[in-house]
């Protein structure tokens, strides 16, 4: 039976990893971004809002519309700064004190019609969309646009951004039909103001297409994400990381909702050659000087080629090329094993480390260690942190992830064609996964089971900071620690729901097997402990650990597995 390694082994992990998969899902949450000129022009939202729905309005405002300095201006100024700071930490209601501040300082200092105040107003309402107080924020983000449509006109950009931001707070509520409606009238005026050929009016088309989407109207999504695709095509960004997003979640409507698998591959197709390009092009595949930046360009440039091919396997696969789906999810396994060699390995061969958990064994663990306990020490470096051992994690889970789809196709095909080295892949692809995520599903169940600390009166207000991760360090890397420390949840519910589906694919696997009851087969061992790690986390909704969606996935999957259990005892 494999033996899973302890969490000790990421030590050997360099910084770099911890930041490459910061930016990585950062990269990834901007697509759904606001209107891309604020981004370009620099602009930030509230520090810790979800730039998926909304754009700041106050500095492209200031910009084009400078006012005369005076105390209630430069008070609006440090009101504002402060709240961004404190919602970068989690504190909102504390950020909500000196928003609204800011807008009582914006109204006396510019002028309750002045566009400032528009701004003002929109920032106070993005922080409560994201308390999930719609009604104010709506009202808010309505005031905002009326003020600004009054000032500029209908025709102006900053007036369809801020009609923009109000469909952001109709989508995230749950009104799908007025976020389109909202959408649907900042397209019109980003058409009047900066024409149809402009990368914010595909970003709003995307928007349009999110809210059709979520309403169940997916013909109507795929037209308008063809729409905006094409917009950025013509305006010569068809292979930005931005439009290839646009386009696979294209191939997700066309191919696995509507069933035109022909178009999804395809489209994947697309997406998998721009982004091999644009490896090849950097060098990633060739030897060369490393450092830093390189490689942390390099690791986000090849997950995503491995992405594209798991993407494109699916449309292959439905296709009934299942051949091709094979080998197409092989060449991600063997990228993101590169993937965390790279990040973990200290430059030793891949073929000297165990892929799985990245953790020399024997002689080569102890010169590692030497040179650890030695070089370490003289240079300053610093063992890695929480953010990298998350980091680590993250790309195991992902190695993990794409593991377990591989056995499941090679698993199909064997069934489908009695292909007994199929199965034998399938075991041994399953077997290597469960090895990997059994230490991670380990803590992850640990973690989700502790009920939150209680906050004492006197010292609540620091106990809610430390909670997030605040000792009041303001350095990119402690706003890196404080972001691993709020996604650790997803993660946790991830490594643990991954662990359950692959011990209960190889537990059925022996038993088809005829592995006898009671065996040593390395499902029928991990089973039980994924059952009782599920039971652990039980309820971690109820202690506010985790979200709602996230507790179904794990009472869905214990449900699944004790079903296993007694199947396997009849």
């Amino acid at each position: 039976m494999l033996r899973a390694l302890a969490t000790g082994s990421t030590r050997a992990i360099a910084a770099t990893g911890a930041v490459a998969a910061y930016l990585c899902s950062a990269a990834a949450a901007t697509e759904a971004g606001p209107s891309t000129s604020s981004d370009h022009q620099g602009a930030n939202t509230i520090a810790g809002a979800n730039r998926r729905e909304v754009t700041p309005l106050d500095a492209p405002i200031a910009a084009a519309y400078p006012t005369a300095a005076n105390k209630a201006t430069a008070q609006w100024r440090v009101y504002t700064d402060i709240a961004r700071d404190l919602s970068s930490r989690g504190e909102h209601e504390e950020a909500g004190k000196y928003l609204r501040r800011a807008l009582k300082e914006a109204q006396e200092g510019f002028g309750k019609d002045d566009p400032h105040v528009a701004a003002a107003r929109n920032n106070l309402a993005e922080l409560y969309r994201l308390q999930k107080r719609w009604d104010e924020a709506e009202r808010l983000y309505e005031d905002a646009a009326r003020a600004l449509e009054r000032h500029f006109g209908p025709s102006h950009p900053a007036t369809a951004t801020a009609v923009h931001n109000l469909g952001g707070c109709k989508l995230a509520r749950g009104d799908f039909r007025g976020a389109f409606a909202a959408y649907a009238d900042a397209a019109k005026k980003k058409a009047a103001s900066i024409g149809t050929s402009h990368p914010d009016y595909a970003q709003t088309l995307f928007h349009m297409a999110e809210a059709k989407r979520a309403g169940g109207e997916h013909e109507a999504c795929a037209s308008l994400l063809e729409r905006s695709v094409r917009v950025l095509d013509e305006c010569g960004r068809g292979d930005d990381g931005a439009n290839l997003r646009r386009i696979e979640r294209l191939a997700q409507v066309r191919g696995d909702v509507l069933g035109d698998h022909v178009s999804a591959e395809r489209l994947r197709a697309r997406v998998l050659e721009a982004r091999e390009r644009s490896s090849r092009a950097h060098g990633d595949h060739e030897p060369g000087k490393r450092g830093f930046v390189r490689d942390l360009a390099m690791s986000q440039r090849r997950a995503a080629v491995a992405s594209a091919l798991e993407a494109r396997a699916r449309s292959l696969e439905a296709l009934g090329r299942r051949s091709d789906a094979i080998e197409s999810l092989r060449s991600a396994v063997r990228i993101h094993e590169t993937r965390l060699s790279d990040a973990m390995g200290l430059g030793i061969p891949r073929e000297l480390l165990d892929a799985d958990d990245i953790r020399p064994a024997g002689l080569v663990r102890g010169v590692i260690e030497l040179v650890e306990q030695t070089v370490n020490p003289m240079f300053g470096w610093a063992r890695p942190g929480a953010a990298a051992e998350a980091a680590a994690a993250n790309m195991r889970l992902q190695l993990a992830s794409a593991r377990l789809t591989l056995a499941d196709v090679a698993l199909r095909e064997e069934e489908a064609r009695g292909d007994e080295a199929m199965a034998a892949m399938a075991t041994e692809q399953l077997a290597r996964a469960v090895g990997s995520l059994q230490p991670l599903a380990a803590a992850a169940a640990a973690a989700l089971s502790k009920p939150p600390a209680a906050d004492d009166d006197e010292g609540s207000k620091g106990t809610a900071s430390r909670a997030h991760g605040d000792d009041g360090d303001r350095s990119v890397a402690a706003d890196i620690r404080r972001r691993e420390i709020s996604e650790a949840p997803e993660r946790h519910v991830a490594a643990l729901v991954l662990f359950a589906r692959a011990a209960r694919t190889l537990a059925a696997i022996e038993s088809a097997r005829a592995i006898p009851r009671g065996g040593t087969g390395v499902g029928s061992h991990h089973l039980g402990d994924a059952v009782e790690w599920l039971y652990a986390s039980y309820g971690a909704d109820v202690r506010g650990v985790v979200a709602e969606a996230q507790a179904r996935a794990l009472l869905r999957e214990l449900r699944d597995c004790v079903g296993c259990v007694a199947e396997s005892r009849r």
